[in-house]
């Protein structure tokens, strides 16, 4: 009975070997996606029609194939990205001349890369792809800087190095720039900004395309540029400036009054150095012009506190400036700016006509 039990378990087992082996051996058929590239010679830029934008030389097909049920699962079970089956890789043939496009058969390749892993093509998807081709070239360019609103305050023309440059571009872009042998123009407007301290210097501009649309590599990928400035900056005077006090919030505007010794340390008038060249230049609208006030300043609360006379006396203190928005870095020239002031007390029973408001990021005047 053992010996029995044992002959049927062996034919069971035999058999469903048999089975697995039959069922792998068995054919099937399947649909792949398979990516075909085109590949050209160095320089030589070849696009097929129809295919995105970000991979011009690639194109997405899906072809019918058949064989054994092993031969499509081991396909199947290593997927490139995209659920690209494998990748064929059709050469550009050698005596295609002009732009196209060009038909370049693509049955022959597919067939092959299925043969290597044990299929059998039924059907391509399509046997060709319309192919155009372009062409990278060497254009000499002579470069030239554009120093913007700083063309004036020049001190002669600025130095390139080097004066002419190489660009590798398409040859139907090319085309497009006309016969003439093309300039590049180096905008040096920022870097000329940046002379505060010297009139000559020397810094790297890098090279870009200025034409939209159209790619350039350049090589270099930047210049030396030497340039010279008449003078790094002009004085401006700014004037009728008005004052403003900045005051603790707590400030008691009821019960004191600010009075200043001048009247007419109420309008300050300033010279600011301005960069050369700039675009914009500061007006009185963009100053803000205040001193700093805070309790220390408060005459004394009861009489013998401080020496008789005391609240008359005057304090003297620099005018602070802050210049709004893009004006951040102007500097101001000449010695600081003092007024003298005093806090007195508001006789009893007199308000002031308008009620004080502490100052905030910007004083009031």
């Amino acid at each position: 009975m053992k010996t029995q039990l044992q002959l049927i378990a062996a034919s069971a087992a035999l058999t469903v070997l048999i089975w697995v082996y039959a069922d792998r051996l068995g054919h099937a058929t399947a649909e792949l996606r398979v990516e075909v590239t085109v590949n050209a010679p160095p320089d030589v830029i070849p696009r097929i029609v129809g295919a995105s934008e970000d991979k011009p030389q690639s194109l997405f097909v899906r072809v019918q194939c058949r064989g054994t049920n092993a031969a499509i699962q081991r396909v199947e079970q290593s997927l490139l990205p995209g659920n690209v089956a494998f990748q064929v890789s059709v050469p550009t043939p050698e005596d295609l001349q002009g732009s196209g496009p060009h038909e370049i058969g693509i049955r022959k390749e597919i067939a092959r890369a299925l043969r290597d892993r044990g299929l059998e093509l039924i059907d391509p998807g399509r046997t060709a792809v319309q192919v155009t081709l372009d062409r990278l070239v060497a254009v000499p360019v002579e470069v030239e800087v554009d120093p913007g609103t700083y063309t004036e305050a020049l001190d002669g023309k600025p130095l390139v190095q080097p004066r002419t440059v190489t660009m590798r571009m398409l040859e139907s872009d090319r085309s497009q720039l006309g016969a003439t042998a093309p300039r590049l123009m180096v905008p040096v407007a920022d870097q000329l900004a940046k002379f505060e301290d010297t009139l000559e210097n020397t810094f790297r501009a890098p090279l870009s395309s200025p034409w939209p649309g159209i790619k350039v590599a350049f090589d270099p990928p930047e210049v030396a540029v030497t340039a010279r400035l008449k003078q790094s900056y002009e004085t401006v005077s700014l004037s009728l400036i008005p004052v403003g006090k900045l005051l603790p919030w707590d400030w008691p505007a009821d019960k004191y009054e600010i009075e200043f010794k001048e009247d007419a340390d109420r309008l300050q008038r300033i010279d600011i150095r301005v960069a050369i060249g700039r675009s914009a230049v500061p007006t009185p609208a963009d100053v803000a012009a205040y001193i700093p006030i805070d309790d220390r300043d408060l005459p004394p609360d009861s009489a013998g506190t401080q020496p008789a006379g005391a609240e008359d006396s005057w304090r003297e203190r620099e005018v602070r400036f802050h210049f709004l928005g893009e004006f951040s870095d102007v500097k101001i020239e000449g010695p600081p700016r003092l007024i003298r002031f005093r806090v007195k007390r508001r006789p009893t029973g007199l308000a002031p006509a308008v009620p004080a408001t502490p100052a905030a990021a910007v004083p009031s005047p």
